[in-house]
């Protein structure tokens, strides 16, 4: 799966931005992504190897969602979801190359 440009999520476009180093407290510590909530923005860390960003990618859409629908899931929920949802993508052939 090659990571768009932009991406839908709950009706909004959000630019997706690769983070070429770690400022903006982007760290690899902490964290491989992020969403900027007001600005449609998506970072990810590019320091990672592109499966990685790929799970990170989808990890930050569970966030939007989490968001959106008022869910409350605590980060390990979300770490999870996002590990098991990719996991079914990928060994089913239904993600995509952008």
């Amino acid at each position: 799966m090659i990571i768009p440009d932009k991406i839908k999520v709950s009706g909004v476009w959000y630019k997706i931005e690769i983070a070429k180093d770690t400022s903006d407290d982007m760290n690899e510590a902490q964290n491989r992504g992020k969403v900027v909530f007001g600005k449609g923005i998506i970072k990810i860390l590019d320091s990672y190897f592109p499966e990685s960003k790929n799970r990170t990618l989808l990890h930050e859409i569970i966030h939007i969602l989490d968001d959106d629908f008022k869910l409350e899931f605590p980060e390990e929920t979300i770490r999870r979801l996002a590990a098991g949802l990719y996991g079914v993508l990928k060994d089913n052939g239904l993600l995509k190359d952008w």
